[in-house]
């Protein structure tokens, strides 16, 4: 009767249905423009790639040395003049079309023919620019499926997780590289603001992120706790506007007064956090007037989950490490959180489909949270990219309705598509593996299946590499022992035609030793003239 009444309430609450089948078709028709789009930019960039082969023939005909440079900006030009745009970026589609069908044919296939965007070729094309031509030959082929699949936000971690197997230098290596680009810039903006970017490696970016993300929450918190004591007190809610000019209705002194009217966004607590903290070495702007505990944010430490495949700990160019939402790790980096961590959460998986099956288990409730952080990586919903840590572990089928706390029924949802699961028309359903099917009010089926299985799953071509790998050294050792065995027979035989050569001259000396002693041997008559 229960699981009558709550359908009932989420019939309710979805969409009548003539709205349904209207929002269907409504779907249909936006996802046949998507295709419809695809499809004239895959066959654009085959135009561009044609201009950029008469350009070049054009050039070769040219007696100056100068000639193709000039050919090519005059077709760019052309294209610029045409379509409306500036030179260098007609130049700049020019070269990508080239690329795109020439170093990646089956992505443009893709794009051609509608199963894939422009913005995911652009993804592929982009994360395949360092490998040689045999790696990116092979990302193009691995890459395609997951495009057709995956946004491109999702796509670009994915790829960027496979051209790390497959590039020629391991990832230390390039990181080290990476690293010396690290920098610190200032850009003004409009209205007295300015951008403040910095370029650092991935662990530490995430780490001052988060930690500032952590503080932010605890004012959210502390001011929230207190709007109530301010309400209770005086009745009425304080004046909005933290920092703002005020009316004289609240008391610009009174601490309290001043906490309960800060209605600030995440995004500019943290702004206000990173500037307190760099000009003044900890947030002193920030106090917590509602705490009740005296409580201060230097003590807030900034969390990040790092996952480390066992070949990266012993070997630090082998494998390939990333943060909890699937940004790559510098491996020397994660080695020394991993030396300097309280403990490890061993992860099992399935190195052929990427599928985590067992964790080991200390306190059930913390493996699991950290096996599922490990295996979904960001919210569940197709497209959101929040990471795990930071969303609610919900049950796909209600605890309250029988559904067990195990990871089979356990997903990861920020707070938002959480709330939307319950209290909206859109439902979920486990099918095995991770995966998760999502009905839409619409009653139309979008599958997700976690990132992780992408990251955990050995890449074919280095698997097929690996194996080609080890089948060359097994031949090297094979053809190393032929070698020292014919070595070993022909240094006997030599040892022994040695011994016999040996024997046969003794035997001939002791025969002429006993002719001699006989008088069986002649002495010769050398004559006079040579005896003198």
């Amino acid at each position: 009767m229960d699981e009558e009444r709550h359908e009932t309430r989420l019939e309710r609450l979805g969409l009548t249905p003539a709205e349904q089948a209207r929002v269907r078709g409504l779907v249909e028709q936006v996802v046949e423009r998507d295709r419809t789009i695809a499809r004239a930019e895959g066959e654009k960039a085959e135009l561009l790639a044609q201009l950029a082969e008469i350009a070049d023939a054009e050039g070769r005909r040219s007696v100056a040395s100068d000639g193709p440079e000039y050919a090519r900006r005059a077709m760019a030009a052309e294209v610029a003049a045409a379509t409306r745009v500036h030179p260098s970026a007609a130049k700049n589609r020019i070269e990508q079309a080239e690329r795109l069908t020439s170093d990646y044919p089956v992505t443009h296939e893709a794009l051609k023919s509608g199963r894939i965007s422009k913005r995911h070729a652009d993804v592929i094309a982009a994360t395949g620019a360092g490998l040689d031509p045999g790696a990116r030959a092979s990302l193009d082929a691995l890459a395609v499926p997951f495009a057709e699949t995956r946004t491109p936000r999702e796509l670009e971690k994915i790829t960027q997780k496979q051209a790390a197997v497959l590039a020629p230098t391991s990832l230390r290596e390039r990181h080290q590289a990476a690293r010396e680009e690290r920098r610190v810039v200032v850009t003004d903006r409009e209205d007295g603001m300015s951008e403040l970017w910095a370029y650092l490696p991935t662990f530490e970016a995430r780490a001052i992120y988060d930690r500032a993300t952590e503080m932010a929450k605890i004012i959210k918190t502390d001011r929230r706790r207190a709007r109530r004591a301010f309400d209770r007190d005086h009745g009425f809610a304080p004046e909005d506007g933290w920092a703002a000019p005020v009316t004289g209705t609240l008391d610009g002194t009174d601490p309290v007064a001043v906490a309960a009217s800060d209605r600030r966004t995440m995004d500019q607590l943290r702004a206000d956090l990173i500037a307190d903290v760099l000009l003044s070495a900890e947030p002193t702007g920030h106090e917590l007037h509602a705490s009740g505990t005296g409580a201060t944010l230097t003590g807030i430490a900034a969390t990040v989950q790092v996952t480390i495949p066992v070949t990266q700990i012993l070997d630090p160019d082998e494998g390939t490490a990333w943060a909890d939402d699937g940004g790559l790790v510098s491996p020397d980096t994660a080695r020394i959180v991993a030396g300097s961590a309280a403990g490890w959460e061993r992860l099992f998986v399935r190195p052929e489909t990427g599928e985590i099956v067992a964790v080991d288990r200390y306190r059930p409730s913390e493996a699991q949270r950290r096996a599922l952080i490990g295996r979904d990586m960001t919210c569940r919903f197709p497209g959101c990219t929040t990471p795990a840590r930071k969303a609610d572990l919900d049950h796909s089928r209600e605890y309250a309705r029988g559904g067990p706390t195990t990871i089979e029924n356990l997903a990861a949802l920020c707070e938002p598509h959480h709330m939307m699961k319950h209290h909206s028309g859109w439902r979920l359903r486990q099918v095995g593996g991770g995966v998760i099917e999502w009905t839409s009010p619409a009653g139309m089926v979008y599958t997700d299946e976690p990132v992780s299985r992408v990251f955990f799953q050995e890449t074919p071509e280095a698997a097929e590499d690996e194996a080609r790998e080890e089948r060359r050294e097994a031949e090297e050792a094979r053809c190393e022992e032929r070698a020292r065995e014919r070595r070993e027979i022909e240094r006997a035989s030599i040892a022994r035609a040695l011994d016999r050569i040996e024997a046969e001259h003794e035997a001939r000396e002791h025969a002429f030793a006993q002719a001699l002693a006989a008088g069986q041997v002649p002495i010769p008559d050398w004559g006079e003239d040579v005896l003198g």
